[in-house]
């Protein structure tokens, strides 16, 4: 999956994958300036993506579908 991230302050920034049950599936933080993460390990379905930094937070769904 390609992420497209404005991260002008170079925060760290951690990664969530969450399942529809809610629960933590894929954690990981984010280096700097790294747009792609690996989803090879997740099974078909929907998913909540959360990108956290000190200062905010962002939620988008991801569909897999293979």
């Amino acid at each position: 999956v390609v992420l497209n991230i404005n991260n002008t302050n170079n925060e760290n920034l951690t990664l969530n994958v969450y399942n529809v049950f809610g629960e933590l599936v894929k954690s990981e933080l984010l280096k700097q300036n790294q747009q792609k993460i690996n989803i090879s390990n997740l099974s078909n379905g929907i998913y909540a993506v959360e990108i956290k930094s000190k200062e905010w937070s962002g939620k988008q769904k991801l569909i897999i579908q293979r």
